[in-house]
């Protein structure tokens, strides 16, 4: 019967050190043979805790989105680029006095604010009436409704 042999020098765990100074060292061997059996155990069990201790190849770190490159600002690409070219000045539709006025932050946020904006311009395309803005157009207003739709 083998007896169970602990390795009292270890102070860090370190498996393949623990066994090679018990395998090696009469003083805790006590002059047991080791069998062959026993041998193939302890180079499995060294194996595998090698194998899972092998360093890993790092997790990439996620791509940045678009809107974190993308840095909108309202007064350039929301209210000049969208609001004045698109709904309120050129098409005169959401100018002041219309039914739905939308030309200045102030009169834009409830319409942010309660998801219309969003379904009309980027879910429908219904928005302007003369057809979808550009791709570039789409991707800064929904950057800026991801964002919190900023004052800035």
């Amino acid at each position: 019967m083998l007896k169970v042999i602990k390795c009292p020098l270890v102070v860090e765990w370190n498996l393949y050190e623990c066994f090679y100074i018990c395998l090696h060292s009469n003083k805790f061997m006590k002059k047991q043979p080791l069998h062959a059996p026993v041998l193939l155990v302890l180079g499995l069990i060294m194996f595998s805790m090698y194998s899972c201790l092998k360093d890993r190849a790092p997790i990439p770190a996620p791509k940045p989105s678009l809107c974190d490159t993308m840095n909108v600002i309202f007064s350039k690409h929301i209210e000049a680029d969208i609001l004045w070219t698109y709904c309120a000045i050129t098409s005169g539709c959401h100018a002041a006095g219309a039914s739905y006025e939308m030309y200045d932050y102030n009169t834009l946020k409830p319409f942010a604010e309660n998801g219309k904006l969003r379904d009309r311009v980027l879910d429908k395309k219904d928005m302007p009436t003369s057809g979808p803005l550009p791709d570039s157009l789409l991707q800064r207003l929904d950057c800026w409704l991801k964002n919190g739709y900023p004052n800035n």
